[in-house]
């Protein structure tokens, strides 16, 4: 037998929103996960490193995920405002 159709047969309460929870935090962890890899690659960051680290942080957990994401953001700002000093130098 297949484990979803077990786990719900034995008539765990809540089963099938504890599972669309965690299809849709799955989700999340991989949407940003592959957007992070986009974005730094198009920056010229380490794309793997990013792509990987938010993405499997997010399926770790929520929170663990989210502060991934800030760091991200905040490491993303400051190559930018590199990249703009470059050319002026």
């Amino acid at each position: 037998m297949n484990l979803v159709t077990t786990f719900l047969q034995v008539g765990v309460p809540g089963a099938i929103e504890l599972l669309v929870v965690l299809f849709v935090f799955g989700l999340v962890g991989v949407l940003a996960g592959v957007w992070v890899y986009r974005d730094a690659g198009r920056r010229g960051m380490n794309a793997a490193l990013w792509g990987v680290a938010v993405g499997g942080l997010f399926l770790v957990g929520f929170l663990p995920g989210l502060l991934a994401l800030v760091v991200y953001l905040w490491a993303r700002g400051r190559e930018r405002s590199t990249a703009r000093e470059a050319p002026l130098a």
